[in-house]
């Protein structure tokens, strides 16, 4: 591309940007037309060929298929332009670059954790955040306002990177998740924590990761601990939750194939579904979807399956929101996200107030 071409292009970037963050105040139709614009193959879909910054295209593909939708762009640039960041109440602290674990040859960064800690934490409930991107990238960092949240309701809260497709599989990210969990429970009370309280949550991929964690025993024995380590965990959009029959419906694909190859057997092993059974102390399950009626279909097999094994576990539709705002409106005062979590830790015997 001629570097008239690309300028164009980023400057088009800007203006989305500003008129993603006048929306809702008469600047709707603009921001669609110029992400039209932007769009040059007409696809509805905006890629590193027609947007060359990396950074944009990163952080606003919130599912990881490569692509950036309309209302993934809006989301993203309302995030990276002041609506939403992890911004603590004051009083608050964060203690960053936590490694959880080390292993030879991996970059520290990958096996680390941010920390967000109120003043005067003092047994404290803890909640892990583990964040999406495809099971190929992402960040701890993109926490949204899930600090000023929690610590602001009295919590720790802990985000956590791990390793990522194709230099790990799946089966490894799941332990990384065990080894964060393993880290909080050994060391929360340091920083004020209860950990006999710690819950897990995760966006996307990272919902995957929770589920699995929180089902498999296997992980988590490998650390030391077994699944009653986890008071309750919290899905936000997790599309593999039976990943089994995700790949055999032929939506298996893209990411998914990248991420889970063709080996039914590995398929099996890294299904939450499949290893749902009763009297293994899976803990109690929020599973946030949104989408059409097959997403929400297979959210309520899994809720189902479930609560059949005698663990308690509820679905709540979201059809107004995104695969992004599912995630970054947790915290959000009026939000159905964070209602159906307050209500969800009220009933588990952690609240939030």
């Amino acid at each position: 591309m001629r570097r008239s071409g690309r300028t164009a292009i980023l400057l088009g970037v800007a203006f989305l940007a500003t008129c993603c963050l006048a929306a809702g105040r008469q600047a709707g139709a603009r921001f669609e037309s110029r992400f039209d614009q932007l769009d040059r193959n007409g696809d509805g879909a905006l890629t590193r060929a027609e947007v060359p910054w990396v950074q944009f295209i990163t952080r606003a593909d919130a599912d990881g298929d490569g692509a950036v939708t309309l209302e993934e762009a809006r989301d993203a640039l309302m995030t990276m332009f002041g609506r939403g960041s992890d911004a603590l109440p004051e009083g608050g602290t964060k203690h960053a670059d936590i490694a959880y674990a080390s292993i030879d040859g991996v970059a520290p960064r990958h096996l680390s954790l941010d920390l967000y800690v109120p003043d005067g934490a003092e047994g404290a409930p803890i909640m892990l955040f583990v964040h999406g991107g495809g099971w190929a990238r992402g960040d701890r960092a993109n926490v949204a306002r899930k600090p000023e949240y929690f610590c602001g309701n009295g919590w720790l809260l802990a985000s956590a990177n791990y390793r990522f497709v194709p230099q790990v599989t799946p089966a490894e990210q799941v332990r990384d998740v065990a080894r964060a969990i393993a880290w909080l429970h050994e060391h929360a009370e340091e920083y004020g924590g209860d950990p006999e309280r710690i819950f897990i949550s995760g966006h996307s991929a990272g919902g995957h990761l929770v589920a699995l964690v929180s089902t498999w025993p296997e992980p988590l024995r490998e650390v030391g601990l077994d699944l009653s380590a986890i008071s309750g965990t919290i899905c936000l959009d997790a599309g593999a939750l039976d990943l089994e029959q995700h790949m055999l419906n032929a939506r298996g694909r893209g990411i998914f194939a990248d991420a889970f190859g063709s080996d039914p057997e590995f398929w099996r092993e890294v299904s939450p579904m499949a290893h749902i059974a009763p009297d293994t102390g899976i803990p109690p399950f929020l599973v946030l979807v949104q989408g059409g009626q097959r997403r929400l279909d297979g959210a309520q097999r899994f809720v189902d399956a479930l609560t059949a094994a005698g663990v308690p576990a509820e679905v709540v539709y979201l059809p107004d929101h995104s695969h992004a705002t599912v995630n970054r409106n947790v915290g959000l005062p009026g939000d159905p996200t964070t209602e159906a979590i307050e209500r969800f830790l009220r009933r588990n015997g952690a609240p939030v107030h």
